[in-house]
């Protein structure tokens, strides 16, 4: 045991903590705090990973990180309660688990994505060292924020699916009490089309609810190309011009 500050490696993870304690018959590690690591994949930016304190267990390659815990990759951050990160013989990261809350966002020049959830389970692909599928849980809430066009989606349950080395969601479904929403402010020469100031330019809303939806992403990964229901629907659609009123559609 010692309070002092250690660095560690475990496999392709390394970083530095302060005080650690070593049991050598058991065979784990515990590292009790300001824990600071970097995981590195082989064609990828370094992902770096805070943590509380955190401890490896060889015999179940697990390695369980207390909160907060935060994970960062360029603009992408996520922050939880606690997490479980699963190794393979190999030491490779297999899979991820991370308590609620669980909070995570991404930022570009013309794009911010933001998103919540009780819980989160990540799985990778070890050969390309790669985020494979994405499992949220528990008041699912994802808000996307680009060129004057919000979008959210609300649901129990969200499972997403990504490919390639820079892991681009492709497609997924939503079930419990799915709702899709996109509101949309024109531009301001449509407002002065219709005689409103700048400060008082109306946006267009459409609202999709359902029980499960299944949809799919655009070529970049960070905004939807399409959804449809699995099973009944109800698509709401609100104009820019009041006047217009609501429409509403359902169907099977």
């Amino acid at each position: 045991a010692s309070d002092e500050p250690v660095k560690f490696r475990i496999g392709p993870i390394s970083g530095s903590a302060r005080g650690m304690n070593y049991a050598t018959k058991e065979g784990w590690l515990e590292l009790k705090s300001e824990l600071n690591a970097e995981f590195r994949p082989t064609e990828q930016l370094p992902v770096r990973i805070t943590a509380a304190r955190a401890r490896f267990d060889k015999e179940k390659q697990e390695v369980t990180l207390g909160g907060p815990v935060t994970v960062s990759q360029e603009n992408r951050r996520a922050e939880a309660a606690f997490a479980t990160i699963f190794l393979d013989a190999r030491n490779r990261i297999t899979r991820a688990a991370f308590e609620g809350p669980v909070h995570a966002s991404q930022q570009s020049e013309s794009a911010q994505l933001s998103a919540s959830a009780g819980k989160l389970a990540a799985e990778f692909d070890t050969e390309a060292e790669s985020l494979r599928s994405a499992v949220s849980e528990g008041n699912v809430e994802v808000e996307s924020q680009r060129e004057g066009r919000v979008s959210r989606l609300n649901a129990q349950k969200v499972e997403v699916a990504f490919a390639g080395k820079a892991s681009q969601a492709q497609d997924g479904t939503a079930s419990g009490g799915v709702r899709i929403s996109q509101e949309a402010t024109p531009s301001v020469g449509a407002a002065r089309r219709q005689g409103i100031s700048a400060g008082g330019i109306p946006a267009s809303r459409k609202e999709l609810t359902a029980d499960a939806v299944r949809f799919n992403f655009q070529a970049e990964g960070r905004s939807l190309k399409d959804a449809a229901t699995l099973g009944a629907g109800k698509l709401v659609l609100l104009p820019p011009d009041l006047k217009a009123g609501e429409r509403i559609v359902t169907a099977g």
